[in-house]
């Protein structure tokens, strides 16, 4: 088997996979639900509207400490909302499952542990023991 058929087996059993899984069906379901997506619409563009007013006007640092606390703020009340939070996680599990894959690979390639696991062993890493 070549490299390139093994790489899309790999990509098909990350889609298999139950985090992947979970994340599709989080997705779907934030995606459908009204209220979530119009929170997170509301929350995005505030957030852009902030960003973009610290980009333009060069505050001082008490100004952006008290934009970061609006925004910390707000991603709390998403995170209220349980179809949000699902997705938030969800994301978060796909995303180490990808990212330690990447490590793995990388670790392989290149001879050298990519720090993705802590502490430079494997103890903490789901993606390989």
């Amino acid at each position: 088997m070549d490299i390139l058929e093994q790489a899309r087996e790999l990509g098909q059993a990350i889609l298999n996979s139950p985090e992947y899984e979970r994340y599709e069906k989080a997705q779907k379901a934030q995606s459908e639900d009204e209220d979530a997506t119009s929170q997170i619409k509301d929350y995005n563009n505030l957030r852009n509207e902030l960003a973009l007013r610290i980009k333009n006007t060069n505050p001082p640092q008490d100004e952006i400490d008290e934009v970061r606390a609006t925004l910390e703020g707000e991603y709390h009340k998403l995170r209220k909302n349980p179809i949000i939070d699902e997705f938030i996680e969800a994301n978060e599990a796909y995303y180490r499952l990808v990212e330690n894959v990447n490590g793995i690979i990388s670790m392989f390639v290149s001879g050298k542990e990519s720090g993705g696991c802590s502490g430079g062993g494997c103890s903490s890493c789901s993606g390989c023991n």
